[in-house]
């Protein structure tokens, strides 16, 4: 185990020569320790082992923070991120791992996971990142929950495609719970970068969030069987919800501040329909229906 005296003064500067800590035996502590200065596509913790527990840690300025590799049964906790080039936290091909209690702030992108499942990530904050607060990629069956994600321009985000050897669905993901404030978009759900057929969206459901004050609600593109529940849409500037060429969503008895109090919840979107002749694919408007809005918005605390 490794474990500093205070978190701000016990340094370990790893000068942009490799990762500034490489971990690759099973259950091992890091903590109490400033861990600075990665090399370029290097971290400041390499992890390609189990069960390990790095809390209370101060990662800064270095090209990921904490990077998991064909992990599981880890546990990251109560560390503090700031300045970190791509990722404060990535989880690639990984399972079962703990992401709880951090602090996230100016980073490029908040915390990933990359054809992962079974991952917990929860009570994390997460502000102003330049890219995704959360991106889920190619995974399935994991959690995230009791977030407050603001000023990013993605706070969360689940796509599938082709990358880094990654393809495959990303489905049976469950967002709950989270504070998504004043970011430019609120749920981003599409295909990511080089995405081909071999890969879907399907299965996610999102329920019970605030998603107040962004530029967008919730998009989804070529999204599958989404559920969209008990959810309060506040004070979104371009639009609460948004869809194209998603099919078999369930919009259920969502809060919805621009709805006038009688019916159903009209949301637009929009279709590509096959025509016989030239240009043989047209982009029409669609409608999805929230048929039972709630009155009040919900108290998510």
């Amino acid at each position: 185990n490794l474990i500093g005296e205070n978190r701000n003064t016990t340094i370990i500067d790893g000068r942009y020569y490799d990762s500034v800590i490489n971990i690759s035996a099973d259950s091992v502590v890091i903590s109490g320790f400033c861990i600075q200065n990665s090399k370029k596509w290097r971290a400041g913790i390499l992890s390609t082992s189990n069960n390990n527990e790095f809390y209370g840690n101060k990662i800064v300025n270095n090209d990921r923070g904490i990077l998991l590799y064909n992990n599981k049964k880890n546990i990251v906790t109560n560390n503090k991120f700031e300045h970190n080039r791509w990722f404060a936290i990535f989880l690639g091909e990984s399972c079962n791992n703990l992401v709880t209690k951090n602090t996230i702030i100016n980073c490029d992108m908040g915390i990933a996971i990359w054809g992962g499942y079974k991952n917990r990530l929860t009570e994390n904050y997460i502000n102003n990142t330049r890219y995704e607060g959360i991106y889920i990629l190619n995974s399935r069956s994991n959690t995230i929950s009791f977030h407050t994600i603001e000023k990013c321009k993605i706070a969360i985000n689940l796509a599938f495609g082709y990358m880094d050897g990654l393809k495959g669905w990303t489905a049976f993901n469950n967002i709950f719970k989270n504070n998504i404030i004043n970011n430019t978009y609120g749920i981003n759900i599409e295909p990511g970068l080089l995405s081909d057929i071999f890969g879907f969206i399907l299965f996610n459901k999102v329920s019970m969030n605030n998603i107040i004050n962004n530029n967008y609600g919730i998009s989804l593109t070529l999204a599958l069987l989404t559920t969209v529940k008990n959810n309060n849409f506040i004070g979104n500037d371009d639009f609460n919800a948004f869809f194209s060429n998603s099919y078999g969503t369930r919009w259920v008895s969502n809060y919805w501040d621009d709805w006038d109090g009688t019916g159903s919840y009209k949301i637009k979107g929009e279709i590509d329909v096959f025509y016989l002749e030239s240009p043989f694919f047209k982009t029409i408007d669609w409608y999805n229906y929230d048929k039972n809005p709630a009155k009040e918005p919900y108290d998510s605390s």
